[in-house]
């Protein structure tokens, strides 16, 4: 496949810029949109204030919350922002048709909340099109997209000198080397990969849910997500969570058989929510940068 100005570009290439778009310039215009409306050192206090975001967010996504007074917002992919302009500032973000309609935003749909749907089509059509093969043709429709989104985005942030536009149009025509472009292509496969997992996650905390109702609950405490085993690596942000059911079970936290004391390097969450009519608590062991060298942490 070649260019206008004659030089070949294959179908991956392609397809490892629209990844790009996917993971790295469409959040980025978001990240800067969620700055108008919430500050990173009061977001992570907000979001668990909200009963419906907060039992949704998996732990990942606490982690970065919880950081984002010291890093900002700059590893917030669209499936966060997402959730959480949805949910916090509704109807300030609603899309012109509401959510979730079954038919993307239109041409002349083109408020804020229209623009947001958008960037999260955008990302899942990306990610999960079954199809690695990118025309010319179809390149171009995703980066007029793109740049329509960025010229309405600049405005609502307001940006000057057409910085959202530029970066769209550098990402278009830009040389882009062999490692970069596998690594663009990897990153795609990573995603796709996650996805399946938390769909899986949350089709099988719905079985176990659908059965508790099914069978009734005994008024006795009961674990319906335990806590998993991880590996990671020193400097990184862990959660940890577990999932209960049943009357309001006061728990601590102990690692190697000792109650843990909290502070700033470790800070705990008790979520209280309905799920299909069913109590549910869930706990979380908030890591922003473990230090500590192997350990067996409990719930009791």
């Amino acid at each position: 496949m070649s260019s206008a100005d004659g030089t070949y570009v294959s179908d991956k290439t392609h397809y490892a810029r629209l990844g790009h778009a996917a993971q790295n310039l469409l959040p980025s215009f978001l990240q800067e949109v969620l700055l108008r409306f919430e500050k990173p050192n009061r977001i992570y206090t907000n979001c668990s204030k909200n009963q419906f975001l907060s039992r949704r967010l998996k732990p990942g996504e606490c982690a970065r919350l919880s950081n984002a007074v010291q890093d900002g917002y700059f590893d917030f992919d669209i499936p966060l922002i997402y959730s959480i302009l949805r949910n916090l500032h509704e109807p300030a973000v609603r899309p012109t048709r509401g959510w979730d309609h079954p038919i993307g935003p239109l041409v002349n749909e083109i408020e804020i909340g229209d623009d947001i749907e958008r960037c999260r089509r955008s990302r899942n059509e990306i990610i999960h099109r079954g199809n690695t093969r990118v025309t010319n043709l179809e390149l171009k429709q995703y980066f007029y997209t793109f740049k329509t989104i960025a010229e309405r985005l600049e405005k609502f942030c307001g940006k000057y000198n057409n910085e959202f536009v530029m970066e769209v149009d550098h990402l278009k025509i830009c040389c882009m080397d062999e490692a970069t472009e596998l690594k663009y292509l990897d990153d795609l496969t990573d995603y796709q990969e996650k996805d399946k997992e938390n769909e899986s996650k949350i089709s099988d905390l719905e079985l176990k849910l659908s059965a508790i109702s099914l069978t009734g609950s005994s008024g006795d405490v009961e674990i319906i997500e335990t806590l998993q085993d991880l590996k990671c690596v020193e400097g990184v942000s862990v959660t940890l969570q577990c999932l209960l059911t049943g009357p309001e079970h006061q728990a601590k936290w102990y690692k190697d058989g000792k109650e843990i004391l909290f502070d700033k390097e470790v800070t705990r969450a008790h979520l209280c929510f309905l799920e299909k009519d069913i109590n549910v608590q869930a706990y979380k062991l908030i890591f922003p940068r473990i230090k500590q060298a192997e350990s067996t942490y409990t719930l009791a």
